[in-house]
């Protein structure tokens, strides 16, 4: 599902309305509108056009085998990873060069722009790279010597907005200590958005001067699919410049993070019930979580703090409130 399918259409061209075509982003529930047009008509001058059509599609790869040889020989059976459609949302494009000059003669028909809009309904689940993807398919077939298939299509990013409960914009107090080094963390809220800045407020206590060899911090994201064991992923990682061979008995100060700007799926928990295919990925789970680690002088003398985080991609509905209330902590 990539730019362009193994058979290209010279001239085709989709652009999205009211998006670039350059990684563009949708949100569950939306509608995608898009124009077809295709100007070099040349190339199927001599094509008879059996059938034309644009979709949107969400798809996920499936291991299957194909045997090589001897079909009796299991031997030759061969594993190879398939695109299963799980939805489609159609529309007919045939349909439309028709009604230009009642023809389906490729020259004289397709040379024109046609728009078309889909719904994407609010129970499938967001793009989930790589194994959950959409697109938007233009497919021509036509028929000369032989049928054949011509397609294009460009990759879209489905995104769901969540229902974030109102506990997890207020400020948070999270603690633990290792012997005589506590670690305190305080934050103003418990969202987090690609691109956007998150700080964290942190008190170290050190009565007996230990020696603090460093801070770092790390924001994972865990995924889980079909039930096996969730992959954990490095988001953002960040070392505390000032803390080297620290010896004080207490240090206040803050961490900013600024989150990178790729594609980071929203914390997520889905179960398909309305697309069976879907139902061998079940469950799908997205969480993400902070890490700080207090690296401290000595043998298993390292203290590890952890604290969750919502990731949301809606970025308007994801600003925190001011760091003035957690002063009051």
């Amino acid at each position: 599902m990539g730019n362009t399918d193994s058979n290209t259409i010279s001239g085709l061209t989709i652009n999205l309305t009211n998006r670039s075509t350059n990684d563009p982003i949708y949100f569950l529930g939306e509608h995608v509108e898009c124009i077809i047009q295709l100007q070099d008509t040349e190339q199927f001058s001599d094509f008879k056009l059996k059938d034309a059509y644009v979709e949107l599609a969400g798809e996920f790869p499936c291991m299957t085998s194909i045997t090589q040889g001897d079909p009796s020989n299991m031997a030759g059976m061969v594993p190879i990873i398939e695109q299963v459609t799980f939805f489609k949302e159609r529309r007919s494009l045939l349909t439309e060069v028709m009604q230009v000059n009642n023809k389906t003669n490729c020259e004289s028909s397709v040379s024109n722009k046609w728009s078309f809009s889909f719904s994407l309904p609010v129970d499938l689940p967001p793009s989930f790279h790589p194994t959950i993807i959409y697109c938007i398919r233009v497919v021509l077939q036509v028929k000369k010597w032989r049928y054949q298939t011509f397609s294009h299509s460009i990759p879209i990013t489905v995104y769901s907005r969540l229902n974030i409960p109102d506990h997890l914009y207020h400020p948070a107090t999270f603690d633990t200590h290792q012997r005589d080094v506590r670690l305190q963390a305080s934050i103003a809220g418990s969202i987090v958005s690609p691109g956007l800045q998150f700080s964290i407020q942190y008190d170290l206590y050190n009565p007996k001067r230990s020696v603090i060899e460093g801070i770092q911090v790390k924001l994972y994201q865990y995924r889980t699919m079909f039930k096996s064991k969730p992959l954990k992923t490095v988001i953002l990682q960040k070392d505390v410049s000032n803390v080297n061979n620290f010896q004080e008995e207490h240090l206040h100060d803050q961490i900013e993070l600024t989150l990178p700007t790729e594609h980071l799926p929203s914390t997520l928990s889905y179960n398909s019930l309305n697309y069976p295919l879907l139902s061998a990925v079940n469950p799908i789970l997205v969480t993400y979580e902070f890490k700080m680690l207090v690296r401290v002088h000595g043998i298993l003398s390292n203290l590890t703090l952890r604290f969750p985080v919502t990731m949301n991609t809606d970025v308007d509905s994801s600003l925190p409130p001011s760091y003035a209330s957690i002063e009051k902590i």
